[in-house]
């Protein structure tokens, strides 16, 4: 699931919808709380003792596409916090 996460959001960074998003991060065990305009939205990772998590914010519309410093954002949190990650996942390095 990490690998696979990581390539998607690598892979198309240029073209990664809220909801999209949104459901990758979930999958890691992310929790993403939206902002009061819909638009902006932050996540934490209860497996992070240290790190506050991310934010993202989209294109306009209700499943904008997120613009690409925020998956760049969200690619460096995951593989900076590998271990914890595939360790509340339960996967194996």
């Amino acid at each position: 699931m990490y690998d696979s996460v990581l390539g998607e959001l690598s892979r198309r960074k240029y073209s990664i919808k809220r909801s999209e998003l949104t459901g990758l991060l979930e999958s890691l065990g992310f929790k993403i709380r939206e902002g009061n305009k819909g638009k902006h939205s932050t996540y934490t990772h209860k497996a992070f003792v240290m790190h506050p998590g991310g934010a993202f914010n989209g294109e306009h519309g209700k499943d904008g596409l997120i613009k690409m410093p925020y998956i760049l954002d969200a690619i460096k949190i995951i593989r900076a916090h590998q271990e914890e990650i595939m360790e509340y996942i339960g996967e194996k390095k």
